[in-house]
């Protein structure tokens, strides 16, 4: 039997495209596609009573599949060892991440703090762990106390 890959390059597109979730581009999907109809090919016996195109399926999901383990494999080890840290290397990542948007953030947080009354801003600062821009007169005296029972006790 005359099989042309050719022929069967929609549904190398078809099946990739199911996979698009995984990270990897489309083109690395299709390419492992086409190493899986090649391999269907090659291993197809008409005698045995079953379509090329099932046998040819069968295959072609096969390579997609280990062209994404593969892909998502190779992702995950190089965040774990970024830095050579391991988890402490995410935990990096994630304190820039959260530097950056806190540096973004902070001046809409301000003007939302400025918009509340005192005691609703104090109530939000301390929920969030935020510094209020505009300490409360309550906060004012109980800071002073503070720093002068602090200098009492040297």
């Amino acid at each position: 039997m005359n099989i042309n890959i050719n022929d069967y390059i929609k549904l190398v597109h078809h099946i990739a495209h199911k996979y698009r979730w995984a990270g990897a581009t489309h083109e690395e999907l299709v390419s492992a596609g086409i190493e899986g109809l090649v391999e269907a090919k090659e291993r197809y016996d008409a005698d045995r009573g079953t379509k090329y195109i099932t046998y040819a399926h069968w295959w072609v999901r096969a390579y997609i599949q280990k062209a994404v383990n593969s892909h998502i494999k190779n992702n995950h080890k190089s965040l774990n060892q970024e830095d050579g840290l391991g988890r402490q290397g995410i935990d990096k990542v994630a304190s820039e991440y959260e530097a950056d948007t806190e540096s973004i953030m902070a001046p809409y947080i301000e003007r939302l703090l400025a918009a509340l009354a005192p005691s609703e801003r104090v109530i939000i600062s301390k929920r969030f762990d935020l510094k209020s821009p505009v300490p409360s007169k309550r906060e004012e005296v109980l800071e002073e106390a503070r720093s002068e029972l602090s200098a009492l006790k040297l």
